[in-house]
Protein backbone atom coordinates (compact mmCIF):
# COMPACT_ATOMS: atom_id res chain seq x y z
CA UNK A 1 0.00 0.00 0.00
CA UNK A 2 1.39 3.40 -1.01
CA UNK A 3 1.39 6.30 1.40
CA UNK A 4 0.52 9.62 -0.25
CA UNK A 5 3.47 11.97 -0.23
CA UNK A 6 3.12 14.81 2.25
CA UNK A 7 6.04 17.01 1.22
CA UNK A 8 5.65 18.78 -2.13
CA UNK A 9 8.65 17.19 -3.86
CA UNK A 10 8.86 14.52 -6.52
CA UNK A 11 11.72 12.91 -8.41
CA UNK A 12 11.70 10.20 -11.02
CA UNK A 13 13.51 8.90 -14.09
CA UNK A 14 12.03 8.81 -17.57
CA UNK A 15 13.49 6.75 -20.39
CA UNK A 16 13.06 7.43 -24.08
CA UNK A 17 14.48 5.89 -27.25
CA UNK A 18 15.27 9.42 -28.48
CA UNK A 19 18.85 10.68 -28.50
CA UNK A 20 20.00 13.25 -25.94
CA UNK A 21 20.10 15.93 -28.66
CA UNK A 22 16.55 15.06 -29.78
CA UNK A 23 15.27 15.25 -26.19
CA UNK A 24 16.82 18.72 -25.79
CA UNK A 25 15.45 19.79 -29.20
CA UNK A 26 11.90 18.68 -28.34
CA UNK A 27 12.02 20.42 -24.96
CA UNK A 28 13.33 23.62 -26.60
CA UNK A 29 10.49 23.47 -29.14
CA UNK A 30 7.98 23.57 -26.28
CA UNK A 31 9.83 26.12 -24.12
CA UNK A 32 9.83 29.92 -24.23
CA UNK A 33 12.18 32.29 -22.45
CA UNK A 34 11.27 32.93 -18.82
CA UNK A 35 9.47 36.25 -18.22
CA UNK A 36 8.52 37.97 -14.98
CA UNK A 37 5.07 38.98 -16.29
CA UNK A 38 3.05 37.94 -19.32
CA UNK A 39 0.73 40.56 -20.70
CA UNK A 40 0.02 38.76 -23.96
CA UNK A 41 -1.84 35.47 -24.39
CA UNK A 42 0.18 32.27 -24.33
CA UNK A 43 0.71 30.51 -27.66
CA UNK A 44 1.42 26.81 -28.20
CA UNK A 45 4.51 26.56 -25.97
CA UNK A 46 3.89 24.56 -22.82
CA UNK A 47 6.88 25.67 -20.73
CA UNK A 48 9.16 28.59 -19.96
CA UNK A 49 12.75 28.38 -18.78
CA UNK A 50 16.18 27.22 -19.92
CA UNK A 51 17.09 24.05 -21.83
CA UNK A 52 20.49 22.83 -23.04
CA UNK A 53 21.72 19.43 -24.22
CA UNK A 54 22.46 18.08 -20.75
CA UNK A 55 20.00 19.81 -18.39
CA UNK A 56 16.92 22.00 -18.09
CA UNK A 57 15.04 24.16 -15.59
CA UNK A 58 11.48 24.90 -16.65
CA UNK A 59 7.93 25.43 -15.42
CA UNK A 60 4.54 25.54 -17.10
CA UNK A 61 3.43 28.83 -18.59
CA UNK A 62 0.31 30.26 -16.99
CA UNK A 63 -2.34 32.07 -19.01
CA UNK A 64 -2.27 34.51 -16.15
CA UNK A 65 0.54 34.98 -13.66
CA UNK A 66 -0.24 31.89 -11.64
CA UNK A 67 2.49 31.60 -9.04
CA UNK A 68 1.81 28.04 -7.91
CA UNK A 69 3.35 26.20 -10.86
CA UNK A 70 6.22 24.01 -9.65
CA UNK A 71 9.76 24.14 -11.03
CA UNK A 72 11.08 21.17 -12.97
CA UNK A 73 14.82 20.54 -13.10
CA UNK A 74 16.25 17.72 -15.08
CA UNK A 75 19.42 16.09 -16.31
CA UNK A 76 19.56 14.44 -19.74
CA UNK A 77 21.96 11.50 -19.87
CA UNK A 78 22.73 9.03 -22.66
CA UNK A 79 22.74 5.38 -21.65
CA UNK A 80 23.58 2.27 -23.64
CA UNK A 81 20.12 1.69 -25.13
CA UNK A 82 18.17 4.87 -24.40
CA UNK A 83 18.26 8.35 -22.95
CA UNK A 84 17.53 8.82 -19.25
CA UNK A 85 15.92 12.02 -18.05
CA UNK A 86 16.33 12.47 -14.29
CA UNK A 87 13.65 14.88 -13.11
CA UNK A 88 13.07 16.75 -9.85
CA UNK A 89 9.87 18.74 -9.28
CA UNK A 90 9.57 21.13 -6.36
CA UNK A 91 7.60 24.29 -5.44
CA UNK A 92 8.64 27.58 -6.97
CA UNK A 93 10.32 30.35 -4.98
CA UNK A 94 7.07 32.22 -4.29
CA UNK A 95 5.46 29.12 -2.77
CA UNK A 96 8.53 28.39 -0.66
CA UNK A 97 8.66 31.99 0.64
CA UNK A 98 4.93 31.94 1.39
CA UNK A 99 5.25 28.69 3.34
CA UNK A 100 8.32 29.92 5.22
CA UNK A 101 6.61 33.15 6.33
CA UNK A 102 3.33 31.38 7.13
CA UNK A 103 4.93 28.62 9.20
CA UNK A 104 7.38 31.10 10.76
CA UNK A 105 4.51 33.21 12.17
CA UNK A 106 2.77 30.09 13.44
CA UNK A 107 5.90 28.80 15.19
CA UNK A 108 6.62 32.20 16.79
CA UNK A 109 3.00 32.44 17.99
CA UNK A 110 3.05 28.92 19.47
CA UNK A 111 6.42 29.39 21.18
CA UNK A 112 5.41 32.79 22.56
CA UNK A 113 2.17 31.34 23.99
CA UNK A 114 3.91 28.34 25.52
CA UNK A 115 6.61 30.48 27.14
CA UNK A 116 4.33 33.21 28.52
CA UNK A 117 1.78 31.01 30.33
CA UNK A 118 2.13 27.37 29.28
CA UNK A 119 -0.98 25.82 30.81
CA UNK A 120 -3.45 28.68 30.27
CA UNK A 121 -2.61 29.22 26.61
CA UNK A 122 -3.03 25.65 25.37
CA UNK A 123 -6.59 26.28 24.02
CA UNK A 124 -5.18 29.24 22.06
CA UNK A 125 -2.95 26.82 20.13
CA UNK A 126 -5.90 25.29 18.27
CA UNK A 127 -6.10 28.14 15.73
CA UNK A 128 -2.36 28.12 14.85
CA UNK A 129 -2.39 24.34 14.48
CA UNK A 130 -5.43 24.64 12.19
CA UNK A 131 -3.57 27.33 10.19
CA UNK A 132 -0.52 25.04 9.84
CA UNK A 133 -2.69 22.19 8.57
CA UNK A 134 -4.50 24.55 6.17
CA UNK A 135 -1.19 25.81 4.76
CA UNK A 136 0.05 22.25 4.23
CA UNK A 137 -3.18 21.31 2.45
CA UNK A 138 -3.04 24.44 0.24
CA UNK A 139 0.55 23.78 -0.84
CA UNK A 140 -0.11 20.11 -1.61
CA UNK A 141 -3.47 20.87 -3.25
CA UNK A 142 -1.74 23.07 -5.81
CA UNK A 143 1.46 21.01 -6.19
CA UNK A 144 0.36 17.43 -6.86
CA UNK A 145 -2.19 18.08 -9.66
CA UNK A 146 0.41 20.25 -11.44
CA UNK A 147 3.01 17.50 -11.04
CA UNK A 148 0.62 15.04 -12.68
CA UNK A 149 0.07 17.44 -15.61
CA UNK A 150 3.84 17.94 -16.00
CA UNK A 151 4.48 14.18 -16.07
CA UNK A 152 1.84 13.63 -18.76
CA UNK A 153 3.28 16.49 -20.87
CA UNK A 154 6.79 15.00 -20.62
CA UNK A 155 5.49 11.56 -21.64
CA UNK A 156 3.72 13.11 -24.62
CA UNK A 157 6.58 15.37 -25.77
CA UNK A 158 9.44 12.92 -25.25
CA UNK A 159 7.74 9.59 -26.07
CA UNK A 160 9.05 8.52 -22.66
CA UNK A 161 8.13 6.10 -19.92
CA UNK A 162 8.59 6.58 -16.18
CA UNK A 163 10.80 3.96 -14.57
CA UNK A 164 12.06 3.18 -11.14
CA UNK A 165 15.48 4.65 -10.44
CA UNK A 166 17.07 1.20 -10.06
CA UNK A 167 19.16 -0.04 -12.97
CA UNK A 168 20.86 -3.33 -13.64
CA UNK A 169 24.57 -2.90 -12.94
CA UNK A 170 25.40 -5.37 -15.72
CA UNK A 171 23.33 -4.25 -18.73
CA UNK A 172 21.99 -0.85 -17.57
CA UNK A 173 18.33 -1.67 -18.22
CA UNK A 174 15.75 -0.67 -15.58
CA UNK A 175 14.92 -3.26 -12.95
CA UNK A 176 11.26 -3.87 -12.16
CA UNK A 177 10.17 -2.64 -8.75
CA UNK A 178 10.38 -5.23 -5.93
CA UNK A 179 12.92 -7.51 -7.65
CA UNK A 180 16.65 -8.07 -7.35
CA UNK A 181 17.11 -10.04 -10.60
CA UNK A 182 17.36 -8.43 -14.03
CA UNK A 183 14.81 -9.92 -16.46
CA UNK A 184 17.02 -8.97 -19.44
CA UNK A 185 20.38 -10.49 -18.58
CA UNK A 186 19.73 -12.49 -15.40
CA UNK A 187 22.22 -10.56 -13.25
CA UNK A 188 21.26 -10.44 -9.56
CA UNK A 189 22.21 -8.46 -6.47
CA UNK A 190 22.21 -11.60 -4.35
CA UNK A 191 25.06 -14.12 -4.41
Amino acid sequence: MKIKKILPYDSFIMRTPLSRQEVAKRLKTHTEERRAFRLTPVHSEAFEGEVDESSFSINRIAHFNKSIYPVVEGAIESTMHSTAIKIKIYPNLFSILFATVWFGFIIVFIVWNLISQPLRNIPQLILPLFMAIAAGVMINWSFWPETKIMKSKFIEILSAKIHSDTECLSCGKPLPIDTDKCPSCGWTYTA
